[in-house]
This record gives C-alpha cells, sequence and structure tokens, in this order.
C-alpha cells in the first residue's frame, strides 16, 4: 500500500511539473565567459532574453532536469561531484563524488525513468550513473567507434542524441536508444557542442555550440541534424529545460502505479 502511494504521489509531481503550454518552459544554464562564470535563465527557444541567476564559480560540465522536471541537477568538472543547482540563487550542492576514471564531461537523465547517463569525453561510451553513491556503470555506445561525446540528451520516446568528434575534428549527431543500435543522424554544421536538451513539452531539440568567446544557440530536427533560428551570444553554455513528459509518457515503460 505505501509503495503505491508513493508511486502515485511520485505522478501527481509529473503533472504538477507539466507547463501550461509547448514552448512555455524556462531554460537554467551555465553561461561561462573571459571575465565571469554564472548560471542564467530565458524562456525556452529565446537566449536573447537572459536573466541572471547568481554566480556559480565551478565549471559545470552537464545540467539536466530530473523527470518530474522539478530538481535541477549537474556535474561539477572541476571537483568531479554531481549534485543539485538551486534555481534561485545558483548555488550547487554535492550529493556523491563520481566514482571511476576520470573525468565525466556530459550527462542527461531520462525525463521517463529518471535514469542518469554520463560520458567522459574520450569515447563513444556511455555511462548509467547513481547520483546518491557516485558509482558508474558502463552501458554502451551512443556514437560511432572512435568518436568522443561532448553533449547528450534523451526524449520522451527514449531516442538519445549525442555530438561527438573524431580525431580529425569533425562533429556528427548521433542517435542511440537504451540497449539500441547507433545510427549516424548527421552534420549541423557547428562544433564544439556544449549542449543539447530537448523540450520534452514538444520534442524540439536545441543545442549550444562555440567556446567562451561566443556561441550559437540553434533549433536542430533530430532526424537530419539541419538547424534553424541561430542566435549568437557571447561566452559558452550548457543548458536543461525545465519541462516534463506527458503523464501519458510515464506507463511507456510497464509502469503500472496501480501494481
Amino acid at each position: 500500500m505505501f509503495a503505491k502511494i508513493a508511486r502515485l504521489s511520485a505522478c501527481a509531481l509529473l503533472v504538477l511539473a507539466l507547463p501550461a503550454q509547448a514552448g512555455s518552459a524556462r531554460v537554467f544554464a551555465q553561461r561561462v565567459t573571459a571575465n565571469a562564470k554564472e548560471i542564467v535563465s530565458y524562456p525556452v527557444g529565446n537566449p536573447s532574453a537572459i536573466a541572471v541567476v547568481g554566480p556559480q564559480a565551478d565549471t559545470l560540465t552537464g545540467l539536466d532536469f530530473d523527470e518530474a522536471a522539478a530538481v535541477l541537477w549537474a556535474i561539477d568538472f572541476t571537483t568531479q561531484q554531481i549534485g543539485t543547482v538551486d534555481q534561485s540563487t545558483a548555488a550547487f550542492t554535492p550529493s556523491a563524488l563520481l566514482q571511476g576514471p576520470c573525468c565525466f564531461t556530459s550527462f542527461t537523465i531520462d525525463p521517463v525513468s529518471g535514469i542518469f547517463y554520463g560520458a567522459r569525453g574520450d569515447n563513444e561510451d556511455i555511462y548509467s550513473i547513481d547520483p546518491l553513491s557516485g558509482q558508474s556503470t558502463l552501458q554502451q555506445a551512443a556514437a560511432a567507434p572512435g568518436w568522443t561525446i561532448n553533449a547528450l540528451t534523451i526524449d520522451c520516446d527514449g531516442r538519445g542524441i549525442a555530438s561527438a568528434v573524431d580525431s580529425q575534428g569533425s562533429e556528427r549527431l548521433y542517435q542511440w536508444h537504451v540497449n539500441g543500435n547507433v545510427t549516424l543522424v548527421g552534420d549541423t554544421g557547428y562544433t564544439h557542442a556544449t549542449s543539447l536538451d530537448f523540450d520534452n513539452a514538444d520534442g524540439r531539440l536545441y543545442g549550444w555550440f562555440g567556446t567562451t568567446d561566443a556561441s550559437t544557440h540553434v533549433t536542430i530536427d533530430p532526424a537530419n541534424a539541419q538547424t534553424s533560428q541561430p542566435s549568437v551570444l557571447a561566452g559558452r553554455y550548457r543548458m536543461a529545460v525545465r519541462s516534463a513528459c506527458a503523464f501519458d509518457r510515464i506507463f511507456t515503460d510497464g509502469f503500472d502505479p496501480l501494481a
């Protein structure tokens, strides 16, 4: 009985977390410039309307929201810790030191199962991460052999997208599924991907590409890697879109709240 109540409570959180309509979500990102590191926020798809949340001195190599779109998680590259970011103050609170070889450079959270996935930036593999213990477990490839992953995301249908580079500096998007095959999506025409994320309310994919000098924010077609609506801003960005999957998505993995 208590397990059923807990599961129903989790469902309620997912419903409450849903944005009022598609395109109404907010994005939280770390912006790194030559002079500052800070957490910023802006309406999804409109990075020109940035508001500063607060300073964050360490380098966050990945940000994503949990499946309820309530808690903002991040990996601190400086300390190799995983933890949460306060959406009001920008404060980072570690929950665990990451275990295993250094260093995790990107991560994403499955918006249905809530499983954390990360990449170490030195090969094509991804790992599941326990955010409370820091333990990581090798799962599978998310890019072609010999390519190294620099950004990850996953949508409400379990479709993962990874940006990866080869030894020559070429950059491509790959599609991956949990326990599934890796397929090439294509070339966005941009390099130095720092962040990818889906807006779970409408399925749109957004990306940041660039360095501390300047970065380009684009909308990406996950079927062919074609981009649109480019915006160029100063700094380097790693983002997370605050939006949850539709309520019925939580049943797609066999979860029954009354079982």
